[in-house]
């Protein structure tokens, strides 16, 4: 609104706003954005594209397979996809068999008298990367192995499901002889651009890791400005506060860990552990590693994996518990999936993902954290671009089960967030640290969001939230701009199925002035055919109040969302929410909510809050 006088309250709540720490956000070192385009340095290319994991197959069978492949090609003509077909095929053999593959391309050309040399077909390229794989054992690995599939099927079908329990046995003996090492960490030294680190089933603890000093005096002056450690830290001293740290990239900028995947090989992710706690304790071969009503643990670190400017990285397959702050965490990366892991107990974050493009993260179980189950935060500014797919995920027992300090551009699909405090926030709440403001363009689809009621701030509460997230609410957007919500299921919330509020621009800076005083996000966010109050088998599951808005901001819509009842109608506070038809579509300002939101903020988690309903359990809602 050009020229609009600004709201009484815009001019007033700000100031007091500003003495309120705003604390859903993760503090880190002031972050460089990745620049979204492919490294050709080496090939194939890295960066620049989403990654997808590899298939975990016996490295030893590779070369067999090459060379049949190649003399099928050699029949006849070699035809342009057959030549990538050999390309993509060398490039998986170890440096060794690479050797052995171009002599053999060679010799086919001269028996044959034709086809393409290995000159012509680029394996004499000096970019080309090879695919070492470490295998990383236990001395109970292959034990551990077989209690697992004792306890599972592979296959509805009993004659298939023995014989891919026969084939992974097999698999796993063959690793079992190519086992080098019995730590991951040494394993991911060991590896170069294009390299694969299988770890067979075990409890791993990483002793290495744990003994290597904490807040290392070697690498003390290479903290940053505000105290946070840099990139040249975590490079020269990786194992300060990570179990396991690939640094993908050295101190010139040059990749020397790009496109490295590190997969656990058991048939489900609760095979391999990584285990962070101080005093760990193996718990076996167990079908679930997450206990209900188990609190968090002293830990020897504070990440599990880490991955500093590791472009093309995939992490697959695993556990990581017991973490003091993130169980995994990537940061200034372009291109990584993480994918089926288990991550439980972290005090803060099970997953978190920082200035990171072309970002998945699929099929993964967070559970435990004090802050956020899954964290994509300060994502590239990319839009129309989506750069991060957070889908088919399950995000229970945390205070938020998905957050992200401006995250944006963010495509979440297929996701269950339950029994969290808040299921999912998205915010624009502090700029320092974050870049990207405001959050902006995520679209939220085909996710089911409920019973998100879990008491994080009682004295009872067995995971303590960090963070001022409220309970009961499906959906919560603390300044946000352009985000669209959309077919998603959202029931038996008990404070708001969703929630949209202002964040003036003064409350996201350092150094707040009234001249700051402009509302800057909250606009243009679109819900609309969301099913609410319902569970999938049709029984009514009301949420406290279906879509909350404070007011502030302009061009936010609300259509043609279902609720339940005979009318379908949904609850909307206020009750003259605008329409994705109303125009103009204006901001609609409550002192009264600005105030009950400013005492939120100042209670910050507080159970005993009088002002502040936030930190209770709000009342299970009556069926309409």
């Amino acid at each position: 609104m050009r020229g609009a006088r600004r709201p009484l309250l815009l001019l007033t709540l700000p100031l007091l706003l500003a003495a309120a720490s705003p604390a859903y956000a993760h503090v880190e070192r002031e972050p460089i954005f990745v620049a979204p385009q492919a490294d050709t340095s080496i090939r194939p290319a890295t960066g620049g594209d989403f990654v997808n994991p590899r298939s975990v197959g016996d490295p030893a069978k590779r070369p067999a397979a090459f060379r049949a492949y190649t003399r099928r090609a050699w029949r006849g003509t070699v035809t342009r996809a057959e030549r990538r077909g050999v390309l993509s095929r060398y490039t998986r053999l170890s440096t060794g068999q690479q050797r052995s593959a171009r002599r053999f391309v060679s010799r086919l050309q001269r028996t044959r008298q034709r086809g393409p040399g290995a000159a012509e077909l680029g394996l004499t390229d000096a970019k080309l990367t090879s695919e070492d794989t470490h295998v990383v054992c236990r001395p109970d690995s292959m034990s551990r192995l077989r209690t697992s599939l004792s306890q599972q099927r592979l296959s509805k079908s009993a004659t298939r499901d023995r014989a891919a329990k026969r084939r992974l046995t097999a698999l796993h003996r063959s690793l079992r002889r190519q086992c080098k090492f019995d730590e991951i960490q040494p394993a991911v030294n060991a590896a170069d651009n294009g390299d694969t680190v299988l770890v067979m089933p075990g409890f791993y603890t990483e002793p290495t890791a744990r003994a290597a000093p904490h807040n290392d005096a070697r690498c003390r002056e290479l903290l940053d400005a505000s105290g946070a450690p840099s990139f040249e830290y975590h490079a020269r001293c990786p194992n300060d506060l990570s179990l396991i740290a690939l640094i993908g990239r050295n101190l010139q900028d040059r990749c020397i860990r790009c496109n490295v995947q590190i997969h656990g090989t058991g048939a489900r992710p609760q095979d391999v552990v990584i285990e962070g706690a101080e005093e760990a304790s193996d718990p076996g071969v167990a079908e679930d590693l997450f206990e209900d009503g188990k609190g968090q643990v002293p830990t020897a670190k504070e990440v599990g994996v880490r991955v500093e400017r590791g472009d093309g990285t995939v992490l697959r397959n695993f556990t990581v518990r017991n973490t003091s702050e993130h169980g995994v965490y990537s940061i200034e990366t372009d291109g990584i999936t993480f994918s089926e892991l288990k991550l439980f107990y972290s005090h803060e974050y099970g997953h978190l993902s920082f200035v990171t493009d072309h970002n998945i993260v699929e099929k993964t179980e967070a559970a435990g954290s004090s802050d956020a189950g899954l964290y994509p935060g300060a994502s590239p500014p990319t839009r129309p671009r989506l750069n991060t797919i957070v889908r088919d995920n399950y995000s229970h027992h945390n205070a938020i089960g998905l957050s992200g300090t401006m995250g944006s551009n963010i495509h979440l699909i297929r996701n269950r967030f339950t029994q969290n405090s808040t299921g999912v926030t998205l915010d624009s709440l502090t700029r320092a640290g974050h870049p990207g403001f405001p959050q902006n363009s995520s679209v939220f689809e085909d996710n089911e969001i409920y019973s998100n009621n879990f008491d994080t701030y009682s004295r009872d509460a067995w995971v303590r939230s960090s963070v001022p997230a409220p309970i009961g609410a499906g959906i919560l957007f603390a300044g946000g701009n352009d985000n669209i919500v959309r077919n998603n299921r959202i029931y038996d919330n008990w404070k708001w199925g969703t929630g949209l509020i202002g964040v003036p621009d003064i409350l996201s800076t350092d150094n707040p002035k009234l001249q700051d005083a402009n509302l800057s996000t909250s606009h243009r966010n679109k819900y609309e055919r969301n099913v609410m109050g319902i569970a999938p088998d049709g029984t009514e599951m009301p949420n406290g109040v279906d879509f909350f808005w404070d007011g502030l901001g302009t061009a936010n819509c609300w259509g043609e969302n279902q609720g339940p009842g005979p009318n379908g109608r949904v609850v909307l506070d206020p009750s003259t929410a605008p329409t994705c038809e109303d125009a103009p579509n204006l901001i609609q300002p409550s002192v009264t909510k600005e105030v009950n939101l400013l005492s939120c903020f100042f209670q910050r988690g507080n159970a005993d809050a009088v002002a502040c309903d936030f930190f209770k359990t709000p009342p299970r809602p009556g069926a309409r």
